[in-house]
């Protein structure tokens, strides 16, 4: 048998355990050693990197999960993106979603199309498909609804089953839950909406506190206070600021319709109205003079139009 090492004769002893020592040592260290990190691409263009990331997929192909348990029980989903941590940890056949930060799209299990930017964003969805969430917990906890926009820190959080709904602005449409076809643009635009549908509100806090139908704002807290009060329009800075319960309103200008509390079918142009009053048209407020093309040289018969000293039009009795 051949040595493997060969020694002089004379060679003190302590030399040679030296030499054996500094082997062993040598071997152990380089046994210890980790292996080489791997590059994270595996088969189906799947990339994980991040313990328990897509542990558990079977067939899903092109799915890309980044961050600890990020697509973590996905089994036959394709093309998701999870990055954050527990983005997406739940999904087990949902396709074609988009997680980026920690627990967004959290609970999502079948659901869809859905794009999830920012931490808890879209957390609760579980089969709600086609829904965008821009913004730290934006569409928190929506369930199953399909088809909602919301971009701004908490926009819709509260959305549940509410569908077809647009939030712009923090905390837009921050309280709805199963209203549709609502679309809030500007901070706490439609803020308490919870089941009023089919309102439009563009503007810081426009319709701030209403949880009614077929409303339609733009400008800064228009109709503020309105509470259950439908089909009214304001147009304007502060338009209708102080309506509560009134109903189909037009306010147009800025302040217009201020004065209006409870009064319905309305119509202000210019004009702060009247608290109180319904079935009224008012155009203008400190005017001294009005022109009204188109009647001027025209002959028609009926009885004639006079106006009192407070303004109002009527006919002569």
């Amino acid at each position: 048998m051949r040595r493997l090492i060969n020694m002089k004769k004379g060679t003190p002893v302590f030399l040679v355990a030296l030499v054996l020592v500094s082997i062993a040592l040598w071997s152990s260290t380089e046994a210890a050693l980790p292996p080489p990190p791997p590059d994270g691409g595996y088969p189906g263009f799947t990339t994980a990197e991040g313990t328990q990331a897509l542990f558990n997929l079977t067939t899903g192909v092109e799915n890309t999960g980044l961050g600890f348990a990020a697509l973590n029980m996905n089994t036959t989903g394709n093309f998701n993106t999870a990055v954050g941590v527990v983005a997406l940890v739940n999904n087990t056949s949902g396709g074609a979603n988009t997680a980026t930060g920690v627990a967004a799209l959290r609970e999502n299990t079948t659901g869809s199309f859905n794009t999830g930017y920012g931490g808890n964003a879209l957390a609760d969805n579980t089969t709600g498909k086609q829904n965008t969430a821009t913004g730290v917990s934006a569409l928190f906890s929506n369930h199953t609804a399909d088809n909602n926009t919301a971009t701004g820190f908490n926009a819709l959080s509260f959305n549940t089953t509410g569908t077809q709904n647009t939030a712009t602005g923090a905390f837009a449409l921050l309280h709805n839950s199963t209203a549709n076809n609502n679309t809030a643009d500007g901070y706490q635009a439609l803020l308490t909406n919870s089941t009023g549908k089919e309102n439009t509100a563009v503007g810081e806090s426009a319709f701030k506190t209403s949880d009614a139908d077929n409303n339609t704002g733009v400008g800064f807290q228009v109709a503020f206070h309105t509470t259950s009060g439908d089909g009214n329009t304001a147009v304007g800075h502060h338009a209708l600021l102080n309506n509560s319960t009134g109903s189909n309103n037009t306010a147009l200008g800025r302040s217009a319709g201020v004065n209006l509390t409870t009064g319905s079918n309305n119509i202000d142009i210019g004009s702060l109205g009247a608290g109180g009053e319904s079935n009224t048209t008012r155009i203008g407020t400190l005017q001294t003079r009005a022109f009204i093309k188109g009647i001027s040289g025209t002959a028609v018969t009926g009885t004639g139009v006079v106006v009192n000293a407070a303004g109002q039009l009527g006919v002569a009795p």
